[in-house]
């Protein structure tokens, strides 16, 4: 089980060259199975994830009503930049650019 999950992305720039600004974090806990999200700076998420939490995507799953873990989320040195991705063997609809677009809200 993950220690924070994303469940939305906040993005900046065009579409070619856009980039995660912000990600909406819920926290996990035994009492309350998800938290509700935060907006947080991609920087912090990479520094939680550096300090060993575990964060995971989560899906709304309409069928069944409820949130679905998904993909186990990195950071990956692209360029001499540190970016979030999923682990590149998650499937297509469980990583983060197939998450909420927050800007369309």
């Amino acid at each position: 089980m993950a220690n924070y999950y994303i469940s939305g992305i906040v993005f900046t720039g065009e579409k070619n060259s856009k980039k995660i600004s912000q990600v909406s974090l819920h926290a996990c806990s035994e009492e309350i199975a998800v938290s509700k999200g935060v907006l947080i700076p991609e920087a912090e998420v990479i520094k939680m994830i550096k300090d060993e939490h575990v964060i995971k995507t989560m899906r709304w799953d309409y069928e069944n009503a409820l949130w679905e873990e998904g993909a186990k989320v990195i950071v990956e040195n692209q360029d001499g930049e540190e970016k979030l991705r999923c682990l590149k063997n998650a499937t297509v609809m469980d990583c983060l650019e197939n998450l909420i677009d927050l800007n369309t809200l």
